[in-house]
């Protein structure tokens, strides 16, 4: 599955995970040692990601939840 969404909070946990918006609703996305984070066709951290950020996710979806095997951020710096 892939969505399009943006990023509406990052939790501080490990593995890291995120709460994004997207048109079909809110999904709560896991992410694992092995998800790939792209920004600019280059690969980055997970400490990358933030709140405001429109991103596109692939994953493995179960009810609200996606597990996530790919990020790519496709707004690398949202407006204030």
């Amino acid at each position: 599955m892939v969505i399009e969404a943006e990023i509406v909070h990052v939790m501080e946990t490990w593995p890291l995970q995120l709460v994004v918006q997207s048109l079909e609703g809110r999904y709560h996305v896991n992410l694992q040692e092995h998800t790939r984070i792209i920004r600019n066709n280059q690969e980055v951290r997970a400490g990358e990601l933030r709140p405001r950020m429109k991103v596109e996710i692939t994953g493995q979806k179960a009810g609200t939840a996606l597990t996530a095997e790919l990020i790519r951020i496709t707004n690398p710096n949202p407006a204030n």
